[in-house]
């Protein structure tokens, strides 16, 4: 590197010491740096053995919420209503969307790819429902907000009537919102000048 920095060169002074600096840095960093195949490996096996965890533990804990918070004592109660549909777009999420990219890392094949109609299916069902479980919970936040600050106005606007309204009128929304892949996603099998890969858009 001595030599390379004292070397001789039609370059100006300026340009010989910024381009000396930029190999150190360079050198630097690579020492700095695991080696590729520590990474890759540790990579590997967080791709392969955290997500059956996340999908068996989540699975397991929203089917058992969805089961506590439909029975007969709670359902008077809006806010559980909320909540039980918050369990079932969460388990969508994880079944559409982790175990989808999970089988995509162990087969090379993902279920997006198999035909053109899951290629347009899956993206809607995957954002209708990860946005539905955030405005769930947005909703949720605004009826305890009802419920702490106008409480005399809690009664007559936290109903389960409402919050069944307030749940349709949402997932209304939310799918025509995101109907949109319908019209420009198209599977690799049938169209690759066009294809879109969902996991560009949206990495999960």
């Amino acid at each position: 590197m001595r030599a390379f920095c004292d070397s001789r060169s039609p370059f100006s002074q300026i340009t010989a010491r910024e381009m000396c600096t930029e190999a150190t840095e360079k050198e630097q960093l690579k020492l700095a740096s695991p080696t590729p195949g520590l990474y890759l490996y540790t990579i590997e096996v967080l791709i392969r053995y955290i997500p059956p965890v996340i999908l068996i533990l989540g699975t397991f804990g929203n089917v058992l919420s969805f089961i506590v918070l439909t029975r007969r004592p709670m359902r008077s109660v809006s806010t559980y209503l909320y909540l039980a549909v918050l369990s079932v777009m969460d388990t969508v999420v994880l079944l559409v969307g982790l175990l989808n990219q999970w089988i995509g890392f162990l087969t090379g094949v993902f279920l997006m790819d198999l035909t053109n109609w899951l290629c347009k299916l899956m993206p809607v069902v995957l954002c209708t429902a990860s946005d539905y479980s955030v405005w769930l919970i947005v909703a949720v936040t605004i009826e305890r907000y009802i419920a702490v600050c106008h409480p005399l106005k809690a009664r007559s606007m936290c109903s389960t009537t409402k919050a069944i309204k307030a749940i349709i009128c949402i997932g209304i929304a939310l799918f025509v919102l995101n109907c949109h892949f319908f019209f420009y996603c198209q599977s690799s099998t049938t169209s690759p000048e066009y294809y879109t890969q969902y996991s560009d858009l949206y990495p999960i």
